[in-house]
């Protein structure tokens, strides 16, 4: 049977927490330095294939960076072995005529080009590799950001710009030269 709880009041419960004690705070305890190989240090056992791991890579347990989880590539592997790999069924349509698709499909040769072309560029990216970008890391331009109003509305306050005067409403009708009339 639950108990119904009374309520108080807010004077009362000030009250209540007034005569409350604080907590004894704990002293603050620096920690020292990590050990630089805690397996070892802890004394756990460790294994010849972490030793060949530490030895091949990184030096520490675990996974090498980039490498697949070894579930996923067992799954891949049994997946493949089973079906077809999802690029031979893409390259499949992409290399399919027209006709063809369209017949087995039964849409318009319209829709199966789309198929055709929607294959080709999910294949892409397994065939080709996209081309770095060219980034210009000379250009030295400086750039004014000014945030409110500029002070006395004047374009050569601030090092330049457009004044106050010389900007256009974008989204009027009518040119600026017709309201100027």
């Amino acid at each position: 049977m639950k108990r119904a709880r009374k309520k108080i009041g807010i004077k009362k419960a000030a009250a209540i927490a007034n005569k409350l004690k604080p907590l004894p705070v704990a002293p603050v305890v620096e920690q020292g330095e990590l050990p630089i190989d805690p397996l070892r240090e802890l004394g756990a056992p460790i294994g010849a294939g972490v030793t060949r791991l530490r030895a091949k890579k990184t030096g520490l347990p675990g996974r090498p960076a980039g490498s697949l989880n070894r579930r996923t590539v067992e799954m891949a592997d049994y997946l493949l072995s089973r079906y077809k790999s999802p690029l031979e069924v893409l390259a499949q349509i992409a290399v399919s005529p027209i006709d063809e698709l369209s017949a087995s499909l039964s849409c318009t040769k319209l829709e199966a080009l789309q198929e055709i072309r929607l294959a080709a560029i999910a294949l892409k990216d397994h065939l080709h590799s996209k081309m770095p970008l060219a980034v210009d890391v000379t250009n030295r331009k400086v750039i004014h950001l000014v945030i409110g109003e500029i002070p006395g509305g004047d374009a050569n306050v601030g090092g330049g710009g457009v004044g106050l005067s010389e900007i256009i409403d974008l989204t009027a009708t009518e040119s600026p030269e017709e309201s100027a009339a």
